[in-house]
């Protein structure tokens, strides 16, 4: 998943990013992991790059309620 995370926020088209998207939303049981990157701070450093392991250590730590 972190290849795709990084292919996707290296600039990838505009098809291919959908496609990167769906794929991690198969691989994510975090629905929430595009708000991490593109709508929070939470996971940037101060040099402005992705803190890719805090970013996948809190995507797989979400537990789904189970019905």
């Amino acid at each position: 998943m972190e290849q795709l995370i990084t292919e996707l926020l290296n600039g990838a088209g505009e098809a291919r990013s959908e496609e990167i998207a769906e794929r991690i939303n198969e691989l994510s049981p975090d629905p929430n992991w595009s708000d991490y990157l593109f709508y929070s701070e939470e996971f940037v450093s101060e040099d402005g790059t992705l803190l890719m392991k805090d970013f996948l250590d809190k995507v797989f730590s979400h537990k789904p309620i189970q019905l």
